[in-house]
């Protein structure tokens, strides 16, 4: 929110650089598409557009050299199971401590200490949803497969293994994304 101009140019442009040097690209990074993009998502899961609402809604999501499943939670109950999908199928080599920053970034005590470390320069809006992980983050070479059949929904994430003769995939989690 800071990168938008609420507290004047001067922290915009430093907002942005930190951002840009920090290499902040998830969502929380980009406030308005977000909202926006969570309203979306939440009036198909309602089924807002006169069509029966789906089983559920998935966002498909790489590029962070990891993988993840996370399975977001609104403020009012919904009969559509909404997750998000992230898999970076080849990476770029993580160093421990960034691994470490990215479990720990997860942590309801991380979320905790951030909203209190933005607010004391600016307010920190509600994000009006939140993300429960159901799965990772797993770092490596990774496939993540989302299978839909009917109103049926699952992702199996496989993964190479580290200093394997033979490189291949391995079943390292397997989630049912809807209950049809």
């Amino acid at each position: 929110m800071l990168a938008d101009g609420a507290k004047g140019k001067a922290i915009a442009r430093w907002s942005e650089s930190l951002r840009r040097a920090a290499d902040l690209e998830h969502w929380a990074a980009f406030g308005r598409s977000f909202h926006a993009l969570a309203e979306l998502i939440l009036d198909v899961a309602r089924g807002k557009h006169g069509n029966q609402p789906p089983a559920t809604v998935c966002v498909l999501s790489g590029d962070v050299h990891h993988a993840y499943v996370a399975r977001a939670h609104y403020p009012e109950p919904i009969a559509t199971e909404v997750y998000q999908l992230t898999c970076s199928p080849l990476h770029n080599y993580v160093p421990r401590a960034m691994k470490a920053a990215f479990r720990l970034s997860w942590s309801d005590a991380a979320e905790r200490l951030t909203r209190v470390l933005l607010g004391l320069v600016a307010r920190v809006p509600d994000a009006g949803i939140y993300w429960q992980r159901e799965a990772g983050p797993y770092f490596g070479n990774e496939l993540m497969t989302f299978t839909a059949a009917g109103r049926l929904a699952t992702v199996e994430l496989s993964k190479t293994r580290a200093h394997e003769q033979e490189p291949a995939l391995h079943v390292v989690q397997r989630i049912a994304l809807s209950s049809g």
